[in-house]
């Protein structure tokens, strides 16, 4: 077999779609391990990787991708990942990407709450980009 260069591997959305919910099980193991203390920190190339990842597969399962994002944003605020401007671009990207095309999901309860708390981890480290999402958000759901 001949090596294709990573420029000339093409996935269908389909091949995509199929391709994460066959991950599912490994990205809940990743979660639990992150939010365990005990083990060595997940360093910030990780957490952004993880975030790109969450940002392809959105449209496929964007309640859980949100839950996802939160928990792993949450869990890497003691390494000041939320400091990271790549890390807020992934995030303000994925935010952005919700509010535009499920809005319904997020109306009201836990998914609701996960969107404002991952919000907020990035406004609380000062990046006004998170800031304006805050504050738009009470336009968006009057």
């Amino acid at each position: 077999k001949e090596y294709k260069k990573k420029k000339d591997v093409q996935i269908t959305d389909e091949e995509r779609k199929d391709y994460y919910f066959a991950t599912r099980e490994l990205l809940d193991k990743i979660l639990v391990w992150i939010q365990d203390e005990k083990r060595a920190p997940v360093l910030a190339p990780t957490v952004y990787n993880f975030m790109q990842y969450l940002n392809g597969v959105v449209k496929y399962d964007p309640e859980d991708v949100i839950r996802m994002a939160f928990i792993v944003a949450d869990n890497s605020k003691r390494y000041k990942f939320s400091y990271d401007s790549s890390a807020l671009n992934q995030v303000v990207k994925l935010v952005e990407n919700i509010l535009d095309n499920y809005q319904h999901l997020f109306r009201e309860g836990q998914n609701l709450e996960y969107l404002v708390k991952l919000l907020d981890i990035f406004a609380d480290s000062g990046w006004p980009e998170a800031l304006n999402i805050i504050w738009k958000l009470d336009e968006i759901f009057r």
